[in-house]
């Protein structure tokens, strides 16, 4: 069971993981310590004088910001005679595939919290935030430096610094002018390195991506041409290679949108975005009880099977799984501080 719930999770491998305490917590602090800085006239590394005090000081600023906790679960109900008279095994198919539905459920909300509109206490609800968030919604022209500071970004499209305007645009082209290119890819790469993001292992940015788009991918014999496969033992967990420092891992849970729908998940839609992520990305938080079952990712689901004044004759058999558990991008108080996460919108030419 393990290994099918794993098969469903792709974005949790990236995040930091903190654990709150059953009592006495509904959210849990992250924090990030700016980025090394060049030396100038008034801060950074300066010239000494032999008997000379140095009388400046630098500062090491640590951004915060905080992640709300939000209970989530699902329950199940099974009658008697399709237990008794099925010739499958009901209950355990029951239990394998809600256990799936509640890894499934820990990576979209992962999602949420990057990509979805999240700026009131009931859109974020919505989205199974546990609090109003900052994600990349709506983002561009805030963070990075002059030069990159769109970190949502539009296959086909130059940027306007407005994202809605933007989106429009790529919902607007063909699906040929749309679709994912190398000219892209290295867009959205160069996006992070110039805002000093590394990459989580030091060395390539996993970008997570769809099928759909992995189908108009192999088929460019100019990216196939220039892909490489790494050492086993470098791998990303489902990485299948890597292209100009972009580990590409294939996705069935993509965050995908529809034409006039910026912001708003649609699993009809053909706007599918890649998700490139560097080191630090988000944190997600669970509940620590010392109890089996208190996390997604790995799920305990209670099965009731005895009678009792609801069910006096024993006719059904039902179940349930519970949680509590959190995601945040992380973009902290620290003035200076940039997501550590590109988003590059493309459509695809499958159909």
């Amino acid at each position: 069971m393990l290994q099918t719930l794993e098969f469903q999770l792709r974005m949790e491998q990236f995040s930091e993981k903190k654990t709150a305490p059953a009592k006495g917590t509904l959210s849990v602090r992250f924090f990030r310590a700016r980025k090394a800085q060049r030396a100038t006239a008034t801060v950074g590394p300066q010239n000494l004088t032999e008997g000379s005090l140095n009388l400046r000081k630098d500062q090491v600023s640590v951004g915060s910001l905080d992640c709300y906790l939000n209970q989530r679960g699902d329950d199940f109900q099974i009658s008697d005679i399709a237990e008794a008279t099925d010739v499958l095994d009901t209950l355990r198919i029951y239990m394998k595939t809600i256990g799936q539905d509640a890894a499934l459920d820990y990576d979209t909300i992962i999602l949420n919290s990057i990509m979805g509109n999240a700026t009131t206490g009931a859109l974020a609800k919505a989205l199974g935030l546990g609090a109003a968030q900052t994600t990349l919604y709506n983002s561009n022209n805030t963070y990075g430096i002059t030069s990159a500071n769109y970190f949502e970004r539009f296959a086909g499209v130059v940027n306007t610094g407005v994202s809605p305007t933007d989106f429009g645009t790529l919902a607007g082209l063909t699906r040929a002018n749309g679709k994912f290119t190398r000219l892209e890819h290295l867009r959205a790469l160069t996006q992070l390195k110039a805002n000093d993001v590394k990459p989580k292992d030091g060395m390539v940015f996993p970008v997570c991506v769809a099928p759909q788009v992995m189908f108009d991918i192999r088929q460019d014999g100019t990216l196939v041409a220039a892909m490489t496969q790494r050492d086993n033992a470098k791998l990303y967990k489902w990485e299948e290679f890597e292209l100009d420092g972009g580990a590409f891992i294939e996705t069935t849970n993509p965050w995908q949108e529809a034409a006039g729908g910026y912001g708003t998940y649609n699993s009809a839609g053909n706007i599918y975005t890649c998700m490139y992520v560097g080191d630090d990305p988000y944190g997600t938080i669970t509940i620590s009880d010392k109890r089996a079952g208190t996390s997604p990712a790995a799920p305990k689901i209670v099965v009731l099977d005895q009678p009792d004044k609801t069910d006096p004759y024993n006719q059904y058999v039902i179940g349930s799984w519970k949680a509590y558990y959190g995601s945040i991008l992380k973009i902290t108080s620290d003035p200076t501080d940039v997501p550590h996460v590109c988003a590059l919108r493309v459509q695809s030419s499958f159909q």
